[in-house]
């Protein structure tokens, strides 16, 4: 599965490395700011569509973590999730549906999936400052 799911990432070109569960690092584009560290190979059919909640479940439950700026984080992370998402092919396959029936679509805001709590007035994110 990783095979196929390397092409679809490189595709995007973004800075991002995935660090494996056996050490191997691989680089997706050029010059990466940001560390997707897979630690369950189980997860890796899942990231063939990912979603922030999906990405976000990973990294609560220790199934991923990440390295790098926290404002890079997020936004590889909502790029990846629209590039690639379920969620991303369910609403544009719904928007293609209204304009086909003569409504007017309008393009969703991103949802990058951050809320305002308990969790971000603590500032307990793990994320590293490289």
């Amino acid at each position: 599965m990783l095979a196929a799911l390397l092409p679809a990432l490189r595709e995007l070109d973004l800075p991002l490395r995935l660090r494996l569960w056996d050490g191997r690092e691989i680089n997706i584009g050029p010059s990466p700011s940001v560390t997707l560290e897979i630690r369950d190979p189980e997860l890796i059919p899942q990231l063939a569509h990912p979603s922030l909640d999906l990405l976000g479940g990973a990294y609560v439950e220790g199934k991923v973590d990440l390295h790098g700026p926290l404002d890079e984080v997020i936004r590889i992370g909502d790029e990846l999730s629209r590039a690639l998402g379920d969620e991303h092919a369910d609403r544009h396959g719904a928007q293609r549906d209204q304009t086909s029936s003569g409504q007017e679509s309008e393009p969703d805001a991103p949802n990058l999936g951050i809320e305002r709590g308990e969790g971000a007035q603590r500032g307990n994110a793990r994320l590293d400052k490289e």
